[in-house]
């Protein structure tokens, strides 16, 4: 049988985990200007409520994409570069598409992508001519870039009572001396899970334009393994023609391709 280390660990993921649970991240911030006078606590109350209520003002979203996959305790790490197309739902759609790959030092070609339709998740290698494809559960809830538990938490939108729930969450100030560096002129929110969480991540940071109010940055921590993933978006473009090509996940009918079909069960 057919096996993509990043692939595998995706579709496992989706399938062995509460993925679906409420898309994740911010990606509207808003004003301070109202919230001068609160403390710390209270501005960020007052500012998940506004990053929920614009959250559905977003119908489509595109972006360049850097990612860095970095794996700590091996030495290892990988830097991909491509583009997200995100179409809101319900259901929720989504593709990325990685391009091009950096491995040793040396930048390579790559025709890969990761598309959900909302019904099928496609893992489709071009140029491998590989294509998983799993059926998940039928849900108009379904949340294919959940912040929790996805191994692309992509920042998108948001759920204040759900973060908060799950995330110790706090307003950071600038800090231009951080071991990750920080986009220039940006929000930056740092989540902790809370004490006994299921949540893989020991730390998440986001980081937002403070002009365009789009998402910069998404940096993940894995403090067992030293394990980390970084996205930064660029170029993003919101609420605009979405081409229906990105979110195509038929199976190519030229032959030499090798395809595996995992219809959902209940």
């Amino acid at each position: 049988m057919m096996r993509s280390t990043i692939g595998m660990k995706f579709m496992t993921q989706y399938m062995s985990k509460t993925f679906f649970m409420g898309l994740a991240c911010v990606l509207l911030l808003a004003s301070f200007a109202q919230a001068q006078d609160l403390t710390p606590a209270q501005t960020l109350d007052v500012l998940l409520d506004r990053i929920e209520a614009k959250s559905d003002q977003i119908k489509t979203y595109q972006a360049a994409l850097r990612y860095d996959q970095i794996q700590g305790l091996l030495g290892d790490q990988q830097t991909r570069y491509g583009a997200i197309y995100y179409k809101a739902g319900p259901p929720a759609q989504f593709c990325i598409h990685f391009q091009r790959v950096v491995i040793d030092g040396k930048l390579q070609k790559q025709n890969r992508r990761w598309i959900y339709d909302g019904q099928w998740l496609v893992e489709r290698l071009d140029d491998k001519k590989q294509i998983f494809k799993r059926q998940l559960k039928p849900s108009a809830n379904n949340a294919p870039l959940a912040l929790e538990d996805s191994p692309f938490p992509i920042p998108l939108t948001i759920k204040k009572d759900r973060i908060l729930k799950r995330f110790a969450v706090t307003l950071e100030p600038a800090n231009p001396d951080a071991e990750v560096k920080e986009p220039k002129n940006s929000y930056h929110l740092k989540l902790i899970p809370h004490a006994n969480s299921t949540i893989e991540f020991s730390r998440i940071d986001l980081w937002y334009d403070r002009d365009t109010l789009l998402p910069l940055k998404c940096h993940t921590f894995k403090e067992d393994s030293d394990d980390e993933q970084i996205f930064e978006l660029f170029k993003a473009v919101a609420n605009e023609p979405l081409d229906a090509k990105y979110i195509d996940t038929s199976i190519p009918t030229e032959r030499g391709w090798q395809v595996e079909i995992t219809p959902w069960e209940d």
